[in-house]
């Protein structure tokens, strides 16, 4: 077996997991120069943080992200649906829809689910107390027919879900501005294409907090982790006066003071000479140009603009250019031979 080519971001924590890596392998899997040598790339989550905060809307995450706690228990992968008769049911490969659903856009979940209900509806269509009746109780009278009811179920299920969720999109104000300023933020480019400013940025986070009074603490922190962890060289002035406006629960004030202290928000000295001393956005050179392709794609969700940095890092991998200094072979390792 061939030891893999061992490569590292640039930070001390990453070197050290790949020389320990490369010494247990060493013990446990001597090599034996035979057969492709593969990659094993190692990072850490401030390769990118705006990853783990922003938003993403596709139907299993958005779920996931939203209802833990409001009609879904993330632990065990249960749906709780009110009655008569309560019920739970279970998110997982057993229910074809979800299989076919979970990896898709929001939208696109809805305009399935809508037609299998018109679908349900068409073939009784000759039932005329059913044609009169609305779609949660036409559901609930098919399930009564033993062959029907897991399906009626799963439908009724996914209706509760998407029900939902634009429910609680319509609570954290995703739908009305924050999504946008959120996708803004995480890209550094607009709906348009066009780079933002960081003091756009911040006079809209600043309005967002004046505006939305309603906005729950929670909402705020990740807004803030967001504009925080995209953002380099931000004042500690601007820093300060967006803590105090968000006026944060004493638990998320200690959640952001503690991203605060983990400095992953300074700007590593290998990428000075890039990002200057002023306030600017880190996102690098081939993610922003990603971020303009999707914000002027014909058909792209507005609210799905972001995607993590980790797809271009192991796209360039792949692809053999892969900045050596940012991503450095660890030493001691043999350069792959074979893809």
């Amino acid at each position: 077996v061939t030891s893999p080519c061992i490569r590292h971001m640039q930070s001390p924590v990453c070197k050290a997991i790949a020389e320990q890596v490369q010494t247990e392998l060493s013990v446990s899997r001597p090599t034996s120069g035979a057969g492709p040598q593969c990659h094993l790339l190692i990072v850490d989550r401030s390769l990118d943080v705006a990853a783990a905060l922003v938003h993403e809307y596709t139907y299993e995450a958005v779920a996931y992200d939203l209802l833990d706690g409001v009609i879904l228990d993330v632990d065990r992968h249960v749906v709780q649906l009110k009655g008569p008769p309560a019920r739970e049911l279970l998110l997982s490969e057993a229910d074809p829809l979800w299989e076919e659903m979970k990896h898709m856009h929001l939208e696109g979940v809805q305009r399935l689910v809508d037609s299998k209900v018109d679908e349900v509806r068409r073939q009784n269509a000759a039932n005329k107390d059913a044609s009169q009746m609305r779609t949660s109780d036409l559901l609930d009278m098919l399930r009564k027919t033993p062959e029907q009811r897991d399906t009626m179920d799963r439908l009724f299920l996914h209706m509760t879900l998407i029900e939902q969720i634009f429910s609680r999109l319509q609570q954290e104000r995703l739908t009305a501005g924050l999504g946008l300023l959120e996708q803004d933020i995480a890209c550094g480019v607009d709906r348009a294409g066009k780079d933002v400013k960081a003091t756009t940025l911040q006079a809209q986070l600043s309005k967002a907090f004046s505006d939305f009074t309603d906005l729950s603490s929670e909402t705020k922190l990740r807004l803030l982790m967001l504009y925080f962890a995209c953002m380099a060289n931000i004042s500690e002035v601007v820093r300060q006066k967006l803590i105090e406006m968000a006026r944060l629960e004493p638990d998320d004030q200690d959640v952001l003071m503690a991203m605060i202290r983990t400095r992953l928000m300074e700007v590593p000295d290998s990428q000075r000479h890039r990002l200057g001393t002023g306030t600017v956005h880190r996102v690098a050179r081939e993610q922003a140009a990603r971020f303009k392709r999707n914000a002027e794609t014909d058909g792209r969700f507005q609210l799905s603009r972001f995607e993590p940095r980790l797809k271009d890092v192991i796209e360039q991998l792949v692809q053999g250019r892969l900045n050596d200094d940012d991503f450095p072979v660890l030493e001691g390792c043999e350069a792959p031979h074979d893809g």
